[in-house]
């Protein structure tokens, strides 16, 4: 349900920017996985977003939503507890400023924007290539 909830939200907000969903199971937790981001700027307006809805903030309640880049997942996963990434989050990114979107208005969100890659392959008329995903989040149960 969780999927599908965020899947329709993700399509009714979100006009350029398509995201991958996925379910992972890691040491016990089961974690709704949502990706790519082009940067932190972008994943942290996404997670503001989507908590500023009230129905996706009522349908997340009582589940942690985790910003994280894939190389901190990957430490975490393996040698650290999502309390220790908490630690570490707030004493390096919480008090980051919400992003300047230099040159464009409120009216136009980061996610509305298409990326330096997808504007040169609509000016050149190529196929849209697969990206590495840079950042992430993640709802653990």
């Amino acid at each position: 349900m969780l999927l599908f909830e965020v899947a329709r939200y993700n399509f009714s907000t979100f006009l350029v920017k398509n995201f991958d969903l996925a379910f992972a199971h890691e040491r016990g937790i089961g974690m709704l996985q949502i990706k790519p981001f082009s940067n932190y700027d972008e994943a942290q307006q996404y997670f503001r977003r989507l908590y500023a809805t009230p129905e996706m903030a009522a349908r997340l309640s009582g589940m942690r939503a985790v910003l994280i880049s894939e190389a901190n997942y990957e430490q975490l996963i393996k040698q650290y507890s999502f309390d220790d990434y908490d630690t570490f989050y707030r004493a390096h990114f919480s008090s980051i400023p919400e992003p300047e979107l230099k040159g464009y208005t409120l009216d136009e969100p980061l996610l509305n924007l298409p990326t330096e890659e997808e504007e040169r392959q609509k000016e050149e008329n190529l196929p849209a290539e697969e990206d590495d995903p840079e950042n992430g989040v993640i709802f653990e149960d």
